[in-house]
């Protein structure tokens, strides 16, 4: 990652404010005091979005889920804003999920909100129940939840992050070749 004094040797400005940036070299002349301006002006727009920086938080998550009844589920960690996803191979009813999510607008939102999403085959052929947790700056974030799929908490309930959880599990069942996860079978390409 690049630093204050980076971006500056980077963009040409030296202690006297002179740089390589802007000047015309041409015959006009008197370009200088505009560069200079210019330069300064495009230093404090690099500098506001590289020195205070993009906020990146580490998220982990673990727990169990349990069911009475054999299931099928699949957990993901989400950023709101971003939708990002990632996962980890699951063991029976056991899960450790992480993610990294980042915010890039420090002054606005510094700021990352986590959701969780747990689709399952407990009870239904297909359910999605999303676990909200609070908004975070931090660098890193873990906790451990664990969830009876049959007696949920009520802060855990179905959101619209379900419907996108759903459709990147159909795009990776079809990379898979017609693998079945649970609630339907991917297409076969030929």
């Amino acid at each position: 990652m690049r630093n204050c004094a980076t971006l500056k040797e980077e963009l040409g400005i030296g202690k006297s404010g002179e740089g390589k940036i802007g000047e015309s070299g041409g015959e006009s002349g008197g370009g200088s005091r505009f560069s200079t301006t210019m330069k300064f002006a495009l230093l404090i727009s690099v500098l506001i979005v590289s020195c205070l920086g993009m906020v990146e938080v580490k998220v982990s998550v673990s727990g169990v889920v349990r069911c009475s009844k054999s299931f099928d589920y699949s957990v993901n960690i989400w950023h709101v804003n971003h939708s990002q996803t990632t996962e980890n191979a699951q063991q029976l009813g056991r899960f450790d999920i992480w993610g990294v999510g980042e915010e890039q607008t420090p002054v606005l939102d510094n700021e990352i909100e986590p959701m969780m999403t747990i689709e399952h085959s407990c009870g239904a052929d297909y359910a999605c129940v999303c676990k909200e947790f609070p908004q975070t700056g931090a660098q890193l974030f873990r906790t451990t939840v664990d969830f009876d799929l049959e007696n949920l908490p009520s802060d855990v309930v179905y959101c619209d992050v379900c419907e996108q959880a759903k459709y990147k599990r159909r795009e990776k069942a079809a990379s898979t070749k017609g693998a079945r996860i649970f609630g339907f079978t991917a297409p076969l390409h030929h």
